[in-house]
């Protein structure tokens, strides 16, 4: 069986989780291919009988992420498989009745999806998980000149929605500076430019790193003494997991699982809401009280270890798609008239080797993305991007990046 994932964005939380669904699947016999958001609008507008290539259609993004007319010619042709995370919608998409199955990330979203799908919808818990092989407590680390908080995460350069709670942050770190503590601040992930110079004029170190290699990430989570979540709205997030695993001690807002793994007696920290004095007290009891916090994080880094981890929470993922391609889909074929056309896009052919097709469409995404990184000033990431690529971009694609009048 052969399935296509479609995510967003390079370096997003939605390619990890394709990337831990595919250790799981493809030893059970799926092949997986994938796209990125950008490839899939281009595969529905020149060349979506590619689709006959594979048996179903994973959107690990939300399906409301695209067009009605990009979903329903997708699923004209294959089955579609969505994943919800959140509802971010003012009402319930069409989008969703062409929807087969329903992956939902989170416990407490199982009364959203009900009032969302209908009847010939079916749908699954499909919780996060960690792999804790890569992600685990550093021992006898030596102590810091200063109280480090992690702020992880993406978010589009100028976007109004502030989905990360950004400007909690900052409200939380004024009233901390105007009470006399200082913390310093690591920020990981693309759309943060605005918020660094703030955080420094206030006094606060900040240490800010656009993109990183998959394979850093842990190294910047044991340089942390606490992980912050401000978050309005959550799937996950999947950094609460990773922060616990790492033996981090974790202060969120009650967001996605966080209510679920932060109320049990000990764990961690979930605050009450979204106000910027709660979060700015709990940080300052964090460095105040260092050993309760790390009782704290002990706790929580057992119950992951015991129930959160990919194994646990992802042992049924190749039995939903066999038993949804036994009901619904037809074989996948390759058929002459898509052999002969020479024109698909390298990224876009679902006819080769999956392994190989997802190394190509990653490249020509992450391409694209360095585009975006450098419209909206982030210039030398763009560059640190771009440049290991760039020799293996067709010159053809190269001038189309050039020629599109905005990225994002």
């Amino acid at each position: 069986m052969r399935i296509l994932f479609v995510i967003n964005l390079p370096y997003s939380s939605l390619e990890i989780l394709a990337v831990e669904a595919i250790k799981v699947v493809e030893p059970q016999g799926i092949e997986v291919l994938w796209v990125y958001m950008n490839q899939y609008i281009e595969m529905m507008d020149t060349c979506p009988e590619m689709l006959e290539c594979v048996d179903l259609v994973h959107f690990v993004l939300d399906v409301q992420s695209f067009s009605y007319e990009q979903i329903k010619k997708a699923a004209n042709i294959r089955p579609i498989i969505s994943s919800y995370h959140h509802w971010n919608f003012k009402e319930i998409p069409q989008h969703l009745e062409l929807v087969s199955h329903l992956f939902y990330v989170a416990r407490f979203l199982e009364s959203e999806v009900q009032q969302i799908t209908s009847g010939k919808t079916t749908t699954s818990l499909l919780l996060n998980g960690v792999d804790t092989n890569v992600f685990f407590p550093i021992l006898n680390q030596k102590p810091r000149d200063h109280f480090v908080i992690g702020f992880f995460g993406t978010q589009r350069p100028n976007s109004r929605s502030d989905r990360k709670g950004s400007r909690l942050l900052l409200e939380a770190a004024k009233i901390m500076v105007e009470s006399g503590y200082k913390p310093s601040f690591l920020i990981m992930g693309y759309g943060w430019k605005n918020l660094v110079p703030v955080l420094r004029d206030l006094g606060c170190p900040v240490t800010y790193k656009v993109s990183v290699p998959r394979e850093d990430v842990p190294k910047y989570y044991h340089q942390l003494d606490l992980y912050l979540i401000t978050s309005r709205i959550e799937g996950g997030p999947l950094t609460l997991l990773e922060a616990g695993a790492c033996g981090i001690p974790v202060i969120s807002t009650p967001v996605g699982i966080a209510p679920e793994l932060l109320t049990k007696p000990g764990f961690g920290k979930l605050l009450s809401g979204f106000e910027s004095q709660e979060i700015a007290e709990a940080i300052m009891d964090n460095m105040e009280n260092p050993h309760i916090a790390q009782e704290r994080a002990q706790a929580l880094l057992q119950e992951i270890r015991q129930y959160w981890t990919w194994k646990d929470t992802y042992k049924d993922l190749a039995k939903i798609y066999f038993d949804l391609y036994q009901k619904t889909a037809q074989p996948s074929q390759i058929k002459s008239s898509i052999s002969s056309k020479n024109n698909i896009p390298p990224y876009l052919n679902l006819q080769q080797d999956a392994v190989v097709q997802r190394s190509i469409a990653r490249n020509y995404a992450l391409f694209y993305f360095a585009f975006c990184l450098y419209d909206h000033g982030e210039k030398l990431a763009a560059l640190r991007t771009a440049l290991p690529i760039l020799h293996q971009i067709k010159p053809i694609y190269f001038w189309k990046e050039l020629q599109r009048e905005e990225h994002w």
